[in-house]
């Protein structure tokens, strides 16, 4: 008497849905860390072109780019310090670096939908002197950092979307190197702890803003792009 074997077929079929199971959990997983991966390279990306767009807003606003006064020379400009003479102590550019870095940090912790600084004078239309140029650009940069550029929905509901994750932006002149070096810095928020930036890149490190999944501060999920500008003197 041969005895009839029932269910197999079903127990076949139970294992491979397990197995699929397993793969299709997989490949959600892999799925969800590539989403991840491309927001911090997009997030990187951003800061990558902010650095450089403050860079070369201050490498246009140098002293050279002014025009000279009616005798044909350059002499340093009115606010500036040893302003008449033909010699800035220190250098003009130095100075023109200093307004710059004197506006900085910008943006953290204002939230997404906070008020940027005013524009006191649009340099777009009007004539600006250096230090008008330098307020001007920093104003722009700090729209910049919050995400102007990209808008979502209307009225009061309204938010700025296009820029980084608790973005704050430094200017420091790096007395260090030479009086007329400047670090750009961009900071903003990771996804995830990696490694905490070196300890002389502290743009954003004392705003205790940056934090990991579970709330806690974590200078580990602090992200900082910089960029070590000289301005040469053009006398």
């Amino acid at each position: 008497m041969f005895l009839k074997c029932r269910g197999f077929s079903l127990i076949e079929v139970l294992v491979t849905l397990i197995i699929l199971m397993f793969g299709l959990l997989g490949l959600g997983a892999l799925i969800i860390k590539g989403q991840q991966m491309g927001f911090e390279a997009y997030q990187r990306h951003v800061a990558l072109n902010l650095v450089h767009d403050i860079a070369e807003r201050m490498q246009a606003n140098q002293y050279a780019s002014y025009p000279t006064n009616a005798s044909g020379a350059r002499e340093c400009p009115t606010d500036f310090t040893g302003a008449g003479s033909s010699v800035c102590t220190p250098s003009v550019n130095i100075q023109i670096g200093l307004q710059y870095a004197g506006a900085a940090p910008v943006t953290a912790p204002a939230a997404a939908n906070s008020t940027p600084r005013t524009i006191s004078r649009d340099c777009r239309s009007d004539t600006c002197n250096a230090i008008q140029r330098a307020a001007y650009d920093v104003a722009i940069w700090e729209r910049d950092l919050l995400g102007s550029g990209e808008l979502s929905g209307s009225g009061n509901n309204q938010r700025r979307v296009g820029g980084l994750l608790l973005a704050r932006g430094c200017i420091e002149q790096r007395t260090s190197v030479n009086n007329n070096t400047f670090r750009i810095s961009v900071a903003w928020q990771g996804d995830l702890p990696t490694v905490a930036p070196a300890s002389d890149l502290s743009c954003g490190r004392d705003a205790n803003i940056y934090r990991d999944r579970q709330g806690n501060l974590n200078d580990a999920t602090r992200r900082v792009i910089w960029l070590d500008l000289t301005l040469h003197e053009p006398f």
